[in-house]
């Protein structure tokens, strides 16, 4: 089993989130678990995830889906925004396990990701547009200024 608990404060202005991942396996008999939780450090759940399946073969869970066959908890939006100058933390655990039992399938392989992305929605790059208006409206001022300068040299 594998478990990871990040901490971190989230930026001071409009702060957004968002999640993606997937964990798998492959072998016949294995039971495989994958959870995966965001919350706020008050307890105030943000995104909750957690799949489980027995006797599946090849198993995959993508985060955000229901893909176990013996348990499935989904809660909240793989995206979202955040409350700003806040502490949050991130739990993963992920577990595969063959019954100790179960001598003919006494290996299994697993991998998986998950990826965290959070930025700060305040920086707003403008569309194209605005980015074409004001580089005419540029030029053109400092081509009066440019033009005055020579008229009053000349």
């Amino acid at each position: 089993m594998k478990s990871y608990l990040i901490f971190w404060t989230a930026p001071d202005s409009q702060p957004e989130y968002a999640l993606s991942g997937e964990y798998g396996f492959s072998n016949d008999g294995a039971r495989i678990y994958y959870s995966v939780i965001l919350a706020h450090l008050n307890g105030a759940q943000v995104f909750a995830n957690i799949q489980s399946s027995s006797d599946t073969p090849d198993e995959l869970f993508i985060l955000g889906e229901e893909g176990g066959d013996a348990d499935n908890v989904l809660g909240g939006g793989l995206s979202g925004g955040l409350a700003s100058d806040a502490g949050y933390r991130l739990f993963l655990t992920a577990r595969i396990r063959n019954p100790a039992s179960d001598v003919a399938h006494n290996s299994a392989t697993a991998t998986g990701c998950l990826t965290l992305t959070v930025t700060d929605s305040s920086y707003v790059i403008p569309e194209p547009s605005t980015l074409v208006i004001w580089t005419l409206l540029g030029v053109f001022c400092i081509s009066v200024g440019w033009g005055r300068r020579r008229r009053k040299t000349g």
